[in-house]
């Protein structure tokens, strides 16, 4: 069985993120789904400098994970986002190295592609060799 079997329905996730910090940012802004973040409040709660806090926020805002709002940003529930949402935040709490690891994982179809390319040596059951017939 694949080991990372369990993390496929966060990959909608996972696969919009580039650190864990962004993580970070998205797990507090879904905690407190009422409230608006501005980048100070996000910077302060997760000390970290507020430009970053700032760049993450609309790099998750961007990539449809938040909404910005008049006063700042905020987790807004999609339907198709929620149940891979509430699955991310149990696993970051149970299986957080396997989070990471799914959010570093370079690109799965890129990762493919290359290994059309790469050159094997053949199994045993492949060299035959020449026949002697």
């Amino acid at each position: 069985m694949d080991p990372s079997a369990h993390l496929r329905p966060v990959d909608a996730i996972t696969r919009r993120l580039d650190s864990v910090t962004q993580l970070d940012v998205l797990l507090l802004l879904h905690g407190s789904q009422q409230r608006e973040w501005s980048p100070q409040e996000v910077a302060t709660e997760l000390r970290i400098g507020a430009q970053w806090a700032e760049q993450y926020l609309r790099v998750l805002c961007a990539r449809g994970l938040i909404v910005s709002e008049q006063a700042g940003y905020r987790y807004v529930a999609r339907p198709d986002l929620e149940q891979p949402m509430q699955e991310l935040t149990r696993l970051y709490r149970t299986h957080p190295v396997g989070i990471i690891a799914a959010i570093y994982r370079p690109n799965k179809q890129l990762e493919e592609f290359a290994d059309a390319f790469r050159i094997r040596r053949p199994t045993s059951g492949d060299d035959k060799g020449p026949s002697h017939g």
